[in-house]
């Protein structure tokens, strides 16, 4: 699935002009497994895919999960069968930050501890050639906020960091 995301971006990186798409502003958004995805598919060079930078200048996450390592240990992994390798190759907690791309991970206040906890970590503050990246701890008021233009001025203030 990550692969066919990224396979998707980069055709519509090289087929911008024809399809009126400006491929300086293409960016990712995405929600729990949407989410997930996207941090995946910025986590890689795209060099397999004949592109010398990054197509996509920023990524927003909510609510995903970063580190599939508790749901192998949950009972979701019978039909998963992950082991800790696939683990690790498919959460991008454990992936290199991205180096030209800016990114925003977010969870809700509602959300559970596990959640909150991997959006923190994802920001791996360590990555010194990291794009700027923040995690974001959103009230649960936000979501509808950001549906109707961002009209929070701390939803606006994150988007411009």
């Amino acid at each position: 699935m990550v692969e066919q995301c990224r396979a998707a971006i980069a055709w519509l990186y090289r087929n911008a002009a024809e399809l009126e798409i400006d491929a300086t502003r293409m960016h990712l958004a995405g929600h729990g497994t949407g989410g997930h995805l996207a941090m995946m598919a910025v986590a890689k060079p795209w060099r397999s895919f004949e592109l010398l930078g990054n197509p996509v200048q920023s990524a927003l996450a909510l609510g995903g999960i970063y580190d599939l390592a508790p749901v192998r240990l949950s009972y979701l992994n019978g039909a998963l069968q992950l082991d800790a390798e696939s683990c690790e190759t498919l959460s991008p907690i454990y992936r290199p930050a991205p180096l030209a791309c800016r990114v925003l991970v977010a969870s809700g206040g509602r959300e559970s501890l596990e959640y909150r906890r991997q959006a923190h970590a994802s920001r791996r503050p360590g990555a010194a050639r990291a794009a700027p990246s923040i995690s974001w701890n959103y009230p649960a008021r936000i979501i509808s906020a950001c549906s109707t233009g961002c009209r929070n001025s701390t939803a606006r203030s994150a988007a411009r960091r």
